[in-house]
Formats: C-alpha cells, structure tokens, sequence
C-alpha cells in the first residue's frame, strides 16, 4: 500500500513571498509549515519509486547496516535462470521441417577419406528462421460467372474446398481474443494496426467476433469453474474494475466494482478464473464451492487477511484458511525507510523462510516431505521471530500506534493462518499466484481503461480466464481457443471435443477430461443453486449472397432476445444462399429438432427461415409436431406461446386465401390479355431478324458471327435456319 500524502496547497508567489519575507524578520509558523511542506514534496518527487520489493533493495533504500541481504553480489555467480538465448526446443509453435542430405545418406562411403562410412548423428544442425506477419490476414477469391444469352440462368464457380459460408473463421476470433484479453491491446489500437496492414477490421466488428465465440466456449468455461471447486488448494484475491453501464437496485449500497481473481491448484494441473461486478472474491469463492464434491476433503484457501476475501460458506462445507505471508512481509517493506533496522531482522527472518521453500521446490519434495522440511526448518525461525514480535510490545520498545507497531499487529493477529504452512502439508506460504493472475485484468484497466456493460467483462473474463490457465499449464491459448471453437458441438452437448481442444494445444491440465455439462449459474455475479432444466433453443440466420452483411445483426439481436429469455443457445446456424433454394444448414438445424436436441428454432425475421409459403407453413407444423417452439422476432411470432401458435393456424388461412386470390387474378388477366390480341410469353426478337439471318447466311457469315453482330443466340440462329430450309 502505498503511503498517503499531505495536500499542500502552495504556489510560486506565495513561496517568493516567503522567501523575501525572511530576509526582513523570521518567519512565522504558517509560513514555515508552507516552505517546509514545498520542500518535502519536491524531495519526494526526486526519489525514484520503488520497483521491487527484494530484501537486498529495500534496505539499501532506508540506508541500513550492510547485512548478507545487503552485500554485493558475488560477480563469479551464474546468471540466473531465463537469461541468455533460446534454443530451438524452446520454439514450441515452430514448424518443423526435416532436410536430408542431398548427396550422402546412411551407409555411403565417405566421400573426404573414401575409407569409411558416413552415419546418421542423434542431433541434427538446427537453424531457426523467425518471419513477420500480420496478426489477421485475408484472402479474396474471385469466383467466375458465366450468364446464359438465352434463359439468363447465372452459373457462378464453386469456392474452393475447406472455404466455408463464414467470413471470419476460428482463428480469426482466437486472434482478437488474444490479443485484446491475453496481451491487453484495445479494439481501436487493433483497428489502426490492422487498417496499416490492408486488413480494415472496425472495433465493432471485433466485438462482435469475440462475443460471438465468447457464446460458442461458454460451456468449457464452466467446465473449468466445476473442476476448480475439486481443487486442493484454491487462491483469491480481487482489483477495481470500472464498469460504464452497470445497472444497480435501490436498496445497492454497495458502489464498488471489483475483477476478483481465482486461481486452483491440484494434482498436476492449474486453472485460472476470473469474475467481474459488484460481488467481492469471498462470494465468488463461495460460489464455485458449493460445486464440490461431498466427499471430498476441505480445500486448503488462500488469500490475504481482508475478510472480504474469506467465502461465508453454509454449515456442513469448512476451508483451512491461510493467510499470505507476503503481505504481512509488505507492512515491514513499507515502513523500512523509518525503522530500518528492526525491518531489517523480520526481513532477513522471513527471507530465510523463502529460501526453505524454494529449496523444497528445487529438490521437488512431494507435499508430504516439504511440510517436514518446513517444520525442521523453518519452523525454528518463525518461533523465533514470533517471541521478537512479543516482545517489542511486551519491553515497550515498540508504539503499537505506529507504522512498525502496526506491522507487528498485522503479523501476530494472524499469526495462525499465516503460519498454516508448518501445519498443513501442500499449503503455500503466499498468495503471489493469484496476484499475477491479476495483473492480465489490471493490464486490460490500464489499457482499455473500463468495459462498456457487464456483459463486455464478462466476455473479457471468460477469455481471460481460458488465455491464463493455458498459460498456467504451458498450452498455447491460440491453439486452445482455435480448437474449442472448432469442437462448439461438442461443448454442447457435453461430448469429449473439448478434449481434442486441449490435446490439439499439448495442454497437461485438468481440461483433458470430457467438458459435461456444467451445473453451476451462480457465476459472474448472477445468483446461485441447482434450477430446472434450461430451455435450449437453436439460431438461424441465412442472407443470400456472400456480399449481404447482416449475419452480425441477426445473431447479435437472437443472443440479446435468447439472454433476456433466459434461454441457453445450444446450437447456431448461419446460411448463405436463396430462400428458395435447399438449404442444408437449415436441415442440419431441423435435424436437431427431430433429436430432440433443442426446444425452439429462434430467427430474426420470417423470410430468413423460408421464402416460400408452402414452405414456411410444412416446416412451422413439423416442429409443432415435434413439440418445438419457433420464434420470429421481426414479426413477433412465438410458437412457444398459445397466442402464438392461434396466429400460426391464422396464418395458414390467410396464406391460403392470399395465394388463391392471387390464382384468381393472374387467370383473369391472361384471358383478358387474350382478348386484347396480345401474345403472351417471351418476345419474339430472334424471330424479327429471321430475313437478316437469312441475308448474312446466304452471303456465307457463319452462324456464330451472324449470332454475334445480331446480337442474339446461336440457337436462335440453327432453328431458324433449319425452320427455312424445312419450308
């Protein structure tokens, strides 16, 4: 935490004033207080801040004794670890091209010596070439069309095999989400950079991509939040987030807005969670918990000793609570300039605890065997350093009220959780995991400054939450995202394409087992418990060309209807093509409805779903005998309800009615036309020109030529040459 400081309120014509002020008569205590204060923020604003919070640092700051925490570094030492260059096995997402020799291969005679024989080594030589691109590129394929000159029929060039009907495809989505979530880079900085590059892609539409894939992985998000509850040792924390359109209820007192952290640990794996609103860590935590398994044995929780960050858990589910010791390190850090050397000895104490732990860590010591580590040899010290701590205050040598006297306090308050290593075997002595989880979300506030609506933080928190616990377990979050996508079938309907997701990213972690259907709702602040069986309902979109741009609009306005609803979106089709064509995507959704794998078919306008009458009326009543609901937004038609499926029978009727008056009508006219001499069908152009045919062909012009300067079909020209001879 960082110190608070005194306002000044002081300007340049008052400190002149004072200053000549002096030279006549001494100053006066007001004006002392003004030049004094003047003074020491200007010494404040020369210090350079504090970047580190290492032991060696701080009490080279405070000016303290030299100690072995303060002595120099031995120059002869290694380089620590992550430093120097990367070998090739570091280059993961490399790919891997294998070159033989081109001349000799295994067995050949030496062709230097000519005595011996040339053998395959274990290592090849290996060179590593790195080339830019651009985050998102683009292909543009131009499809021939050829027009009939007769009937006017347009046959256009079929796309190329693996060109789907979507613009944008999964690793475009997996891309933005990336960048935006993982790297913190905001839409308009996207925009610019990929606009720079010829690839113009608007902020809105990068929103669209990534909450449109956001609907699609949902459910393997709360996979992971299910598996987190089964943790053993499970981290919290939270930071302030800011949120523009966050509706509040009156009787809200609470004004903050918080991204809480989560971070679970088990056996081999890690994953990472993150909840943005009103709710602190504690109630968040409280909420994956009550996910856990009956029978399993209480998780180990670690957080920092604020109480908003302890879950209030009902009776029957209990935690062993430990505190960070870091953060009771951090009260000594921040009052070391005042009293350096009694910050000295609780630093150096606790900088020897760290070092057990990470000998523990390096020897790679099962749970079992650190705890007997610890209590060999760390638990000696912390005795030690917890009768120092008694008795500073027990000799008054130490004010309890200040900064140091505080510091105390923190520690022997919680003395117990913060000392939960020594008893408990796997619990860790700090909280700094979720802390650098953290940094992803503060990273994005610093960036982005806010999210928009509650809504944006949580798309940002489910990518986020994907990207760091990839991170955590060394997958690669591109892949990973990239794959879920491809699999969003499967998340659906709980299958084990998630598994392929995470197999596809080389991801050792607890999502390798199958994504089930998640029974958790009380996440991103929405209430919690076990309700009925959601309403599944499947979206259709369709426009007829590649050219028309309103997918975005009709799947947006679906999403938004289906939230309001309360519906869970369990399939989404998306079309290109004629209504009055066949659709195989719409039978693929209407499929879906013979399984019984969705309870309405949602569309954005009644055209959308089928041009044709007899068509629209056939579909409607096969999925009301199969019990599945239709809904039409546009039109306001809604199958699911009783009012709604009395307007689809009035609608049948009507239809009926509309289509024989129109049969009618088209009658009456043609005998009328019939009756005013006037021919009906196509006219007659090519007849009109049968005696110039007939000129140019006697002069010997071919048939295509005479085609081409009338300006009429060849066919055309055959049959009325052949309907002259014939006469």
């Amino acid at each position: 935490m960082k110190p608070a400081r005194r306002c000044v309120e002081v300007n340049l014509e008052e400190l002149d004033r004072v200053l000549d002020g002096a030279r006549q008569t001494p100053l006066s205590e007001a004006d002392y207080d003004k030049l004094k204060g003047a003074l020491h923020a200007l010494a404040a604003m020369l210090v350079p801040p504090r970047t580190t919070e290492k032991t060696r640092a701080v009490l080279e700051e405070s000016g303290g004794s030299e100690t072995k925490a303060g002595s120099p570094a031995d120059t002869n030492a290694p380089p620590p670890p992550g430093h120097g260059r990367h070998g090739a096995e570091a280059f993961g997402g490399a790919r891997k091209v294998d070159i033989a020799h081109q001349k000799l291969a295994h067995g050949d005679r030496c062709p230097e010596c000519g005595k011996g024989n040339v053998y395959g080594q274990k290592e090849p030589k290996v060179l590593v070439r790195i080339v830019g691109q651009a985050p998102l590129t683009a292909t543009v394929y131009s499809l021939e069309r050829l027009r009939c000159g007769a009937c006017g029929q347009v046959f256009t060039a079929q796309e190329p095999e693996g060109v789907g009907p979507e613009k944008y495809d999964e690793t475009a989505a997996a891309m933005i989400a990336q960048l935006k979530y993982g790297s913190g880079t905001p839409f308009y900085r996207l925009e610019q950079l990929e606009g720079q590059l010829g690839i113009p892609l608007p902020a809105a539409t990068q929103w669209e991509i990534v909450e449109e894939a956001a609907e699609l992985i949902k459910p393997a998000r709360d996979e992971l939040i299910r598996q987190a509850a089964q943790g053993e040792v499970v981290h919290n924390d939270d930071t302030s987030m800011r949120v523009l359109r966050l509706a509040r209820e009156a009787s809200d007192e609470r004004r903050g807005v918080f991204t809480s952290g989560i971070v679970s640990t088990g056996q081999g794996w890690k994953i990472a969670l993150y909840f943005t609103g009103r709710r602190h860590a504690g109630e968040n935590i409280a909420d994956i918990l009550k996910q856990r398994a009956t029978t399993s044995s209480p998780p180990i929780h670690m957080c920092d000793a604020l109480s908003r960050n302890v879950p209030k858990l009902p009776a029957g589910v209990e935690i062993l609570l430990a505190n960070c010791l870091a953060h009771g390190r951090r009260q000594f850090v921040e009052v070391a300039a005042n009293f350096p050397d009694e910050c000295r000895y609780v630093l150096e104490m606790l900088g020897q605890v760290y070092g057990h732990d990470a000998e523990a860590r390096e020897r790679g010591l099962t749970a079992e065997e650190r705890l007997q580590f610890h209590q060999d040899r760390s638990g000696p010290v912390m005795n030690q350093l917890h009768g120092w701590l008694e008795a500073q205050f027990a000799e008054h040598k130490t004010e309890p009220n200040s900064g140091l006297g505080k510091a105390i306090t923190y520690l022997l308050r919680h003395w117990r959780p913060l000392t939960t290593f020594l008893r408990v075997a796997g619990a860790p002595i700090d909280n700094n995991i979720v802390e650098r989880a953290l940094k992803r979300a503060v990273l994005h506030r610093k960036n982005a400054l806010f999210y928009r609506t509650l809504h944006g933080a949580q798309v940002g928190d489910l990518f986020m939450s994907l990207i760091h616990t990839c991170q955590l377990c060394g997958a690669n979050s591109f892949d990973y995202l990239t794959e879920l996508q491809r699999h969003a079938q499967e998340l659906m309907h709980g299958r084990k394409g998630s598994v392929a997701a995470m197999e596809g990213s080389h991801a050792k972690m607890a999502g390798k087992r199958a994504f089930h259907k998640a029974e958790s709702s009380g996440v991103f602040g929405h209430a919690s418990g076990r309700a009925k069986a959601p309403f599944r309902v499947g979206l259709y979109a369709r426009v007829s060309t590649h050219d028309q741009q309103t997918i975005p609009l009709q799947t947006r306005a679906m999403r938004e209807y289906a939230a309001r609803r309360g519906w869970t979106i369990t399939l989404q089709v998306k079309e290109i093509g004629s209504g009055a064509s066949q659709r195989e995507r719409r039978e693929m959704l209407l499929e879906a409805a013979r399984r019984r794998e969705i309870d309405a078919v949602l569309v954005w306008r009644l055209d959308r779903w089928g041009r044709s009458v007899t068509d629209l009326l056939a579909t409607l009543q096969e999925l009301e005998h199969l019990g599945v609901g239709f809904v039409s937004l546009t039109e306001a038609l809604d199958l699911t309800t009783p009012a709604g499926r009395a307007m689809a029978v009035l609608l049948a009727v009507f239809a009926e009615f509309e289509r024989e008056i129109l049969r009618e009508r088209v009658r009456a006219g043609l005998a009328q036309a019939r009756q005013n001499g006037k021919r009906l069908g196509r006219p007659l152009t090519a007849a009109r020109k049968a005696d110039q045919i007939r000129k140019l062909y006697r002069a010997s012009v071919s048939k295509a030529e005479i085609a081409r300067r009338l300006q009429i079909g060849r066919t055309s020209v055959r049959r009325i040459l052949k309907a002259g001879k014939a006469s």
